[in-house]
């Protein structure tokens, strides 16, 4: 029996044993363990709880508390009251007896016990003696109210203050609804479902259990959970076309649960029916950053909703691009280190020698060199892995440390493998990575090689029941990383397997911090509130990224807030579309079961989308006429621009010939008869000697990730009109082009094709 079945939970829960005058003396009362301080005194409220004790300042005996104090300790330390780690055990039972300590001016007679390994069994009989005294009510309220998806995993809903508002009868019956439901759904609604639970506890004066039975009075009930809906979440976001649809996600939720099983008596009709008018993408994924600029937040790079056409070719051809190329090359980076550690302890194992000895009181005052790399690769190797305890006691080194020698996959360390399969497969989103089974049993399910090549297989719910298994045939180097984070969470699958947790049949595994208890890594691990509340994480990120990119500061650090899989799995699949502007591929790259016309508009802002749809693709997909001119009083010359602005603006007018008015948006493109517009070229032997040069400097940048996307959009150009010079035959072309090639000199344009830092 463990009352406590999940930390998920536990925060949600009140203190329901002591009162909030004792608490709060209680946490001010000093403590070795401070940060720990809150959760274990949580932990002691449920022992209490559990046990008919209620504790107030003014009821207060010293015997009690000390019977409570050392039922506590042996309920904590046999795994009844929680499942904890052997350090993290002591930890709480440490602070729980520091703040006791506290009341001592008020219990003078007050006796408290003292936490120590040599007397954890009689702790433990005084608990084997106190389990009679039990309440199992109170126990199953401590249990948490668990859901289930189809795919198995525990949500704990928010039930506490109903439990209170409606009694235990009302509170199981919505629990039981919720849960049979569940069972039914790929992804289960606890949001809704706690808001839900919230207002019924909330409203316990107007509509008791009782009212729940009355289809009348149910009808006030939905009219009154309307309108909270509606005022509480514009509160929140200031949106209700968006408030209304969720609504009707709610009106079905409960029509589903509780109308149709019976739980409730009430009409369907009696639940207000908002429209359901769906957003257009334009409307999507936009908010305010740090500047009071309004952009785009979908991606990894921020996209203003309003920019100039060379404000669209910087970020088309500079940011979004070396932004995921920064991505890219960090983690093959991280990839080839942690699989470079792996190998050398599997090679290097051979030449070292089992430790035999175990340490009762570990001190982690050893190094590499006294206990000898090779030997501790030999243990780690016959005897696989350990958690946390165990290694300390084994080792005797900082365990961090450690697992960074041994090659263990730490908290971040899956976080690159799962960049560079989205990099390879924009299909592959963070719920398709997170729940992949690749085995079941002995049976290999998810990734097996075909006639085709190596092919993976697993699930996106956002594609309806019908739709959501996917089938992906990967790339050789996607079917390689697959193949290597087996390899590397082999000794975590061993461990799971002994443990017999089911959790190791996943393909995504990690020890956490070192050496703790294996779990599934979460593809979005990595957020803006852990970069902001953690310097070390955010140390290491920044460090490892700066090789990589031309962001410094603050730059740096909102760079690496953003990044996720599903940002990068974005950004991933609108480079692609930049660079064949196709949007049924688009929609296949993501795994979309069916194109929407909008989907690029919830991605890029309209500004940009029409800067595709007039010069860009008409030069890059149509084509280019280009056309043989004399010099001219325009002669071009380097050394007359200050910077790479006045020198696009200058060739934009006298070297691609101006776009006619009546074709500056999308909708006025295409022309009767529904052909693209060709783009002239004005070729002269200097312009094409600055084209040629610009790529040149591009081609032989020493720091290619601060190439702006000006100059590599005009590379491009430059690449554009040599190719139709080769094929046209035209002798002043040709000869323009020659003398291009003599004179082009890449120096001249060096500085100016890199953005200014």
């Amino acid at each position: 029996m463990t009352i406590i079945k999940s930390k998920a939970y536990l925060h949600h829960y009140p203190l329901q044993a002591i009162d909030d005058e004792l608490a709060c003396k209680l946490l001010m009362t000093p403590t070795t363990i401070s940060e720990q301080k809150g959760n274990a005194l949580k932990l002691f409220d449920c022992h209490c709880h559990c046990l008919g004790e209620h504790l107030t300042l003014t009821n207060l005996d010293a015997g009690k508390l000390t019977w409570l104090a050392e039922s506590f300790l042996g309920s904590l330390s046999s795994g009844d009251l929680f499942t904890l780690e052997a350090d993290v055990i002591r930890q709480r039972s440490v602070a729980v007896i520091e703040m006791l300590s506290g009341l001592v001016d008020a219990l003078p007679d007050l006796q408290l016990p003292v936490w120590s390994r040599i007397r954890l069994p009689h702790f433990m009989q005084v608990w084997r003696e106190s389990k009679h005294k039990l309440d199992p009510e109170t126990v199953s309220f401590w249990a948490g109210w668990a859901v289930k998806g189809k795919k198995g995993k525990p949500v704990y809903l928010k039930l506490a203050a109903l439990y209170h508002s409606h009694g235990a009868e009302f509170t199981r019956a919505f629990h039981e609804a919720a849960r049979r439901d569940s069972l039914k759904r790929a992804k289960v609604s606890s949001p809704m479902l706690n808001k839900l639970a919230e207002f019924i506890s909330e409203q316990g004066f107007r509509f008791p259990p009782a009212a729940f039975q009355s289809p009348e009075i149910m009808e006030e009930f939905f009219e009154q959970l309307f309108w909270h809906y509606q005022t509480s979440e514009y509160e929140r976001n200031e949106n209700p076309d968006l408030n209304g649809r969720t609504f009707r996600t709610m009106r079905n939720l409960i029509i589903r649960c509780f109308l149709k099983p019976g739980v409730w008596s009430a009409d369907e009709d009696s639940i207000p029916l908002p429209p359901g008018k769906a957003r257009p993408g334009s409307d999507l994924n936009l908010t305010t950053n740090k500047h009071g600029i309004e952009i785009k937040d979908k991606l990894l790079t921020e996209v203003p909703v309003h920019v100039t056409d060379i404000q669209a070719i910087d970020l088309l051809y500079g940011e979004i691009t070396s932004d995921l190329s920064c991505i890219k090359k960090w983690a093959i980076s991280e990839v080839l280190q942690i699989r470079k550690a792996q190998r050398t302890r599997i090679r290097e194992a051979k030449n070292g020698t089992f430790l035999n000895h175990f340490y009762k009181k570990p001190r982690l005052s050893l190094n590499f060199d006294k206990v000898g790399v090779a030997n501790i690769f030999r243990t780690f190797e016959e005897e696989g892995m350990c958690t946390t305890e165990h290694a300390r006691s084994r080792y005797r080194i900082k365990l961090p440390a450690l697992a960074q020698k041994l090659g263990l996959p730490t908290t971040y360390s899956m976080l690159p493998f799962q960049c560079l399969l989205t990099l390879y497969h924009p299909e592959i989103t963070t719920t398709f990575m997170d729940d992949l089974v690749i085995w079941d049993g002995k049976k290999r399910v998810s990734f097996s090689k075909t006639n085709k090549g190596y092919e993976l297989i697993g699930f996106k719910d956002r594609r309806g029941s019908k739709n959501s298994e996917q089938k992906i045939l990967l790339h050789p180097k996607a079917a390689a990383l697959v193949r290597m984070v087996e390899e590397i969470t082999e000794p975590l699958r061993q461990y799971l397997k002994k443990q017999g947790d089911p959790i190791w049949q996943k393909l995504f595994l990690t020890c956490g911090n070192s050496f703790n208890y294996p779990k599934t890594a979460d593809s979005n691990c990595l957020n803006r509130t852990v970069v902001k509340k953690y310097a070390s994480t955010r140390k290491k990120f920044v460090d490892s990224l700066s090789p990589h990119t031309a962001k410094r500061g603050d730059d740096l650090v909102d760079f690496i807030k953003k990044l996720s899989t599903s940002r990068v799995r974005a950004q991933a699949a609108v480079a692609d579309y930049i660079e064949n502007h196709s949007l049924p591929r688009l929609a296949r790259k993501l795994g979309h079961a069916y194109m929407s016309r909008d989907l690029l508009d919830s991605y890029l802002p309209t500004a940009i989308y029409d800067f595709f749809a007039t010069r860009y693709v008409r030069i890059f997909q149509k084509g280019i006429i280009c056309e043989a001119m004399k010099d001219s009083e325009y002669l071009l010359r380097a050394s007359k621009f200050d910077d790479f602005e006045q020198l696009h603006e200058f060739l934009s007018r006298y070297t691609l010939k101006e776009v006619p008015e009546n074709l500056k948006t999308r909708e006025e493109n295409l022309l009767a008869d529904g052909e693209i517009v060709e783009v002239g070229v004005s070729v002269s032997a200097e312009s094409m000697t600055a084209l040629m040069s610009i790529r040149q400097a591009v081609k032989t940048s020493k720091t290619p990730h601060s190439i702006r996307g000006l100059a590599r959009y005009w590379a491009a150009v430059c690449d554009m009109v040599e190719k139709y010079i080769h094929k046209a035959r035209d002798k002043a072309l040709q000869a323009h082009l020659e003398t291009a090639i003599k004179n082009c000199s890449p120096s001249a344009y060096e500085k100016m094709i890199h953005a200014v830092s």
